[in-house]
């Protein structure tokens, strides 16, 4: 037999097994379970992506629900890339506690405890002054001890979160609490998978471009999720990790409870630790946390079901369709519009992988570029096997159409893509390819309050991920979110109306959204992230497009939006001293910013943006996950858990008395954040610290961040 004929046969073959596969998807929308059979009562949780930077704020909003108890009252808590480390920490560590019977409220609370750091300890003003206790008082918490060069905790109280706090360069996968002020320094860990991935080419390009083959040899991949699994579902057994610099005597030492000792292929590669396979929680471990009286809120994972996985996809725009390509994982049900549900954990998926797929941000099928740069970028991530995302069986193939496909080369496999209208495998890449926000299925679904932690990187206040939010909102569903606090609201999301495509049709065709015209379609918006005045902002979400008929309506839902941004000239002046020091912190009614957060900006006040502002509380997304430290985890984590602990009184507020969250909507609408053309309007003067905008001064955010607390 010829190789043409074979090759034809093939096909046909394929062909005719393929037929005999369901051409259409099934999804059953069973997310929740019981849990949240009422959504109109129920309230969620979206923690956003962001890489490294989300995940320390995200780790705040699960500090201030544990903290404050309203985790066992919260009915689900959904997360998109960095939010899913944030997760996977709270959620392998319920699986843990729950299987190994000490599962419970008190339990919980210990994952987040954790104390001051002692390199803070001249920063405090009274510091000098005060006795042990009073600063203790001052700072709502104690300083870590100090009895060891590096200054941990050694009765476990803390081992949690000083685990974290060390591990957070997780392709290093290394405990250091050395503390960087550049977000951007050099890697030494790059260096090193720069070699392996240059070493993995040969069969990378074997695997997935002369084949076609559903496996994944990125290094870069594999040593993410390796990180990621170290660092947030690890759990160190004593504080001897803390200072063990050697993971790999410390696993072997049983100083974790869920390490593994991983050898390296011969002499030349060191040997690593990782998590435990025979440990790694599954969707079944999940499923179980729902059984009994005490349960968590349903995690929801979110990744995006690629609308291509192969170059056709690479040439065409991007389609940021939400209802069709965000593919949300809970322990109940796995699935997307397009995909239809899958059984993730019965195709060796676990909870690492499904969160590593969630956060997968290189991958050559992402829709976020736009053209050029997307078919080039994908061209290059694929020859540089910087392919991050997962493949799983899409839904009615046989195994004998997969089967014989593998042995297809190119280009011929592509015959299965025009003979099939489904595709064999569905990529899970990085959820921000869909929506970043995470709030997409809870609102869709119904649920009356939403909180929604903005945690993606957006120094100049575009508010991008909140805008894609509201358009696909309008386009897909007829639903309306309206943000009184923001000046020219929705105007700024006219400039991404093109991202919400569909068989070349622009928005309008697709829903008359009445307000995106095609004059404001390349008009910039910001927002001043640095003359921030509110804990967070309040939207209302509804069938009727005015902010009035959103008000009125007793049914509408209300979105809580908490961003990583501050009021800079406001902590200058009212918590500082003429000598720099931290005089007062950590003050819910004045919104007085954490102790630790305030003490991190005075020793990181030099590491400025192009504005002239420290670069944190909106510190590079890829840079600081590549490099972070000790120091920046603590700051957004407690940032978050302070705002985040002002909203949750709002909301246990709102619920006895609904007509309070239209009276904090009516301070936020007469005192909306400006929105500015052009960036100079929000540099900073010197040396005051304000704004250069003066529609926004500092007495005119006082009026409105006393006016608005008023109400709290």
């Amino acid at each position: 037999m010829t190789l043409f004929r074979y090759i034809v046969l093939t096909i046909i073959a394929a062909f005719l097994l393929g037929c005999s596969a369901h051409q259409t998807y099934e999804t059953t929308g069973h997310y929740w379970s019981d849990r949240a059979d009422e959504p109109s009562r129920k309230m969620g949780v979206a923690l956003a992506g962001g890489g490294t930077k989300a995940a320390s704020f995200s780790m705040g909003i699960l500090s201030a629900l544990v903290n404050t108890g309203e985790i066992w009252d919260t009915d689900a808590v959904s997360t998109v890339s960095g939010g899913s480390y944030a997760g996977l920490f709270l959620y392998s560590r319920l699986i843990y506690d729950k299987t190994h019977g000490d599962y419970g409220v008190r339990q919980t609370a210990s994952y987040f405890q954790d104390c001051m750091p002692v390199l803070y300890r001249s920063v405090f003003a009274d510091e000098g002054r005060a006795s042990g206790e009073q600063r203790i008082n001052f700072m709502g918490k104690e300083y870590c001890t100090d009895s060891n060069p590096h200054n941990l905790d050694e009765n476990k109280q803390y081992l949690h979160q000083q685990y974290l706090r060390c591990s957070q360069d997780i392709l290093e996968k290394s405990c250091t609490f050395t503390t960087t002020t550049n977000d951007n320094s050099a890697v030494p860990g790059v260096i090193d998978l720069t070699a392996g991935t240059v070493m993995s080419l040969p069969f990378s390009l074997t695997a997935n471009t002369l084949f076609d083959w559903p496996v994944n040899l990125s290094p870069s991949m594999q040593a993410y999720k390796e990180g990621m699994g170290v660092a947030y579902a690890m759990r160190p057994e004593d504080s001897s990790v803390l200072s063990e610099n050697n993971k790999v005597n410390a696993c072997r030492n049983g100083h974790y409870t869920n390490c593994k000792v991983v050898d390296g292929a011969g002499d030349h590669l060191p040997q690593k630790v990782t998590l435990d396979p025979q440990e790694r929680p599954q969707f079944s471990d999940l499923r179980a946390l729902y059984q009994g009286k005490l349960t968590p809120p349903v995690w929801m994972l979110n990744a995006t079901a690629a609308p291509s996985r192969s170059i056709w996809g690479w040439l065409r725009n991007n389609q940021t369709d939400m209802y069709r390509y965000t593919f949300s994982m809970t322990a109940f049900e796995q699935s997307s519009d397009q995909s239809g549900v899958l059984d993730l954990e019965r195709e060796g998926v676990d909870l690492l992988s499904a969160a590593t797929a969630s956060a997968a941000f290189f991958d050559a099928n992402q829709t976020v570029l736009e053209q050029p740069w997307k078919f080039l970028g994908g061209v290059g991530q694929h020859i540089m096997n910087l392919n991050w995302g997962i493949d799983v069986p899409a839904q009615g193939v046989s195994r004998s159409r997969r089967v014989i496909r593998s042995f297809l080369p190119f280009p011929l496999y592509y015959a299965d893509y025009a003979l099939f209208k489904n595709p064999a495998y569905i990529r899970l890449i990085d959820g921000g390819s869909s929506d970043n926000t995470g709030a997409y299925r809870m609102i869709t679904d119904g649920f009356r309050d939403v909180v929604i932690a903005d945690n993606a990187q957006d120094v100049d206040g575009r508010m991008t991920d909140i805008c894609m939010l509201r358009n696909e909102l309008a386009i897909r569903h007829g639903l309306y979110f309206h943000v009184p606090g923001l000046t020219d609201w929705p105007a700024p999301c006219t400039g991404i109306r093109h991202r919400s495509m569909e068989d070349g049709r622009q928005v309008a065709e697709m829903f008359p959204v009445h307000d995106i015209q095609a004059s404001d379609s390349e008009k910039p918006y910001f927002y001043p992230i640095h003359a921030w005045p509110y804990p967070f902002l309040l939207g209302c979400i509804s069938t009727s497009e005015s902010l009035t008929g959103c008000m009125k309506n007793p049914d509408a839902q209300r979105a809580w939006i908490i961003k990583p941004a501050i009021d800079y000239a406001y902590y200058i002046r009212r918590q500082t001293d003429r000598n720099g020091s931290v005089m007062a912190c950590g003050n819910q009614t004045s919104v007085l910013i954490p102790c630790e957060t305030a003490a991190f900006l005075v020793n990181n006040s030099t590491v400025t943006n192009d504005y002239g502002f420290p670069r944190f509380p909106q510190n590079g997304t890829v840079a600081m996950t590549l490099d972070s430290s000790s120091a920046m985890y603590g700051a957004y984590r407690e940032l978050a858990d302070f705002y985040m602990t002002t909203a949750l009184a709002a909301i246990r507020r709102v619920k006895d008395h609904p007509e309070l969250f239209n009276q904090l909507m009516d301070v936020q609408k007469n005192h909306p954040l400006p929105a500015a053309e052009h960036k100079p309007a929000f540099e900073r003067t010197y040396p005051a610290g304000d704004i250069n905008h003066p529609g926004w001064t500092d007495r005119i955010r006082d009026r409105a961040r006393k006016r608005f607390m008023q109400h709290l």
